[in-house]
């Protein structure tokens, strides 16, 4: 019935469209009481009802937010159990590229499961910087002054023994990042991406030569190259790299005058400055998972089929319609199960399409000059003058004046940047990329960025399985100079 269900699919060329169903709720009783008219309680209660209705409605990955001392007790739980943490079950590294101005680190947490920490971490991530000249550097040198570009990956393993397919992978883009580095920036985009493409064979042939046995064992990976100008993503499986884009400012309708603002400059912060301004903003997805849904993923469901497997659902609801994710199955037997439809490792599953050959998408990164104007004085709410008395020590108000292009100076330098997010499903499961992206913006370096959003991703799981069961979670953040 599913198999013929899957080839209807197909043969309508993968056009199958969802309608989201939107998520109703029992009524709910007015709260409280009040002495007063009847009137005035009726309209008390319908905006009660109103405000609890609404925040009912939230997206999943808010609902938290409804129960702040839920997450709070689990993750206090954790804490607490901390010392039952396997050896290096959680890592962290960072480090700033002061050249580009570009701030890069990764923070990765082991899961648990049944309300224990599991036996391993099974994600794992590359940080490696290259030099300008020889493009020699690793994420453990202390002289990152010369380094302009940067490998960023994240290897999510599955199996007994996914946890060694993932440092595998890893250790092998480590390898040949150090012996053969990418192409410099100014070479031509496909060599950057048969770079990218040779990394990922060199890998595969390692680990399917390696002395153990991966055949139910593997990982999905995602791995970007960033360099001046561009970023190039490659990956297998249901990892995931995301960019934010900063175009500019632009100014909000309750932006100060020019006036106001520099005579209130002594008094008023530098984020009054900025919370006058609306930031112009994009999310760009770099990656798409790899997923044998033929609703989401058409043509990877269609390579596993064309390929031998079984596209199927495992779980049933109560009326016996299949739910849950779609996986893969050989063609006589309810295994492997996988829901991705690319990794490494799972030999078991190669012959039916489980390949670990990446897709690649290169990504130029805009400058302030080609994204959008941003904004100038005028915009922020200081007008034109104020670049043509800056020099006049003499003018009325002038140290003010250049106090006020300071701090301005100062805001534009800490909020014009591009945010780089490439993580594990760990992080995904719960969070959008628009999320991500707009969560990391508030915070001032990269590592703060990557620890907060790990955190925010445990309170999720913490919630929605009520502290029992939480998965490995790796979220790599960089930002990168948008002027």
């Amino acid at each position: 019935m599913q198999s013929s269900l899957l080839q209807t699919l197909f043969s309508s060329q993968g056009k199958v469209f969802l309608a989201k169903g939107r998520r109703s709720h029992a009524p709910i009783a007015a709260l409280g009481s009040v002495s007063t008219s009847q009137a005035l309680k009726n309209q008390i209660r319908k905006q009660q009802l109103a405000k609890l209705s609404k925040s009912l409605q939230q997206p999943l990955a808010n609902q938290d937010l409804l129960f702040p001392d839920e997450g709070d007790n689990y993750l206090a739980q954790w804490a607490e159990d901390s010392y039952s943490k396997p050896l290096g079950y959680d890592s962290s590294a960072s480090f700033p590229i002061p050249s580009t101005g570009a701030d890069v680190a990764a923070v990765s947490v082991g899961g648990r499961n049944n309300g224990q920490w599991k036996l391993a971490n099974q994600d794992a991530f590359l940080l490696h910087p290259f030099s300008n000249k020889h493009h020699t550097e690793t994420a453990t040198t202390s002289h990152h002054h010369a380094a302009s570009s940067f490998l960023v990956g994240v290897f999510d393993g599955h199996g007994k023994l996914g946890h060694e397919v993932a440092d595998r992978a890893r250790s092998s883009f480590a390898r040949r990042a150090s012996s053969t580095p990418p192409p410099l920036a100014h070479a031509d985009i496909n060599e950057q991406e048969q770079w990218l493409a040779q990394c990922f064979a060199e890998a595969a042939d390692n680990i399917d030569h390696a002395d153990a046995n991966y055949s139910r064992s593997g990982a999905a990976a995602v791995v970007c190259s960033v360099q001046p100008g561009r970023v190039t993503a490659a990956w297998a499986g249901d990892s995931r790299a995301v960019l934010g884009l900063h175009g500019g400012f632009t100014a909000t309708e309750d932006s100060s005058s020019e006036q106001e603002n520099i005579d209130a400059i002594d008094s008023i912060s530098k984020e009054h400055y900025y919370s006058t301004l609306r930031p112009i903003r994009a999310v760009i997805p770099l990656t798409k998972d790899h997923k044998p849904d033929p609703f989401s993923c058409p043509k990877e469901a269609q390579r596993i089929l064309a390929s031998g497997g079984r596209v199927d659902r495992l779980a049933t609801d109560g009326a016996g319609n299949p739910v849950g994710p779609f996986r893969v199955f050989l063609p006589d037997a309810w295994t492997p199960g996988l829901a991705l439809s690319r990794a490494f490792g799972d030999h078991i599953a190669r012959d039916i399409g489980i390949v670990p050959t990446p897709d690649i998408n290169t990504l130029s990164i805009p400058t302030m000059s080609n994204l959008a104007t941003p904004v100038c004085l005028e915009t922020a709410g200081a007008g034109g003058d104020v670049s043509r008395n800056i020099d006049s020590s003499s003018a009325p108000g002038s140290d003010k004046i250049r106090h006020h292009n300071h701090v301005m100076s100062q805001v534009m330098s800490q909020h014009h940047r591009h945010v780089l997010i490439v993580a594990s499903d760990g992080l995904w499961e719960w969070i959008s990329s628009e999320e991500a992206v707009a969560f990391a913006w508030q915070f001032t370096s990269a590592r703060k960025a990557a620890e907060a959003l790990t955190e925010r991703a445990q309170r999720l799981w913490a919630v929605k399985y009520k502290g029992t069961t939480c998965d490995d979670i790796t979220v790599a953040v960089a930002f990168l100079p948008a002027a």
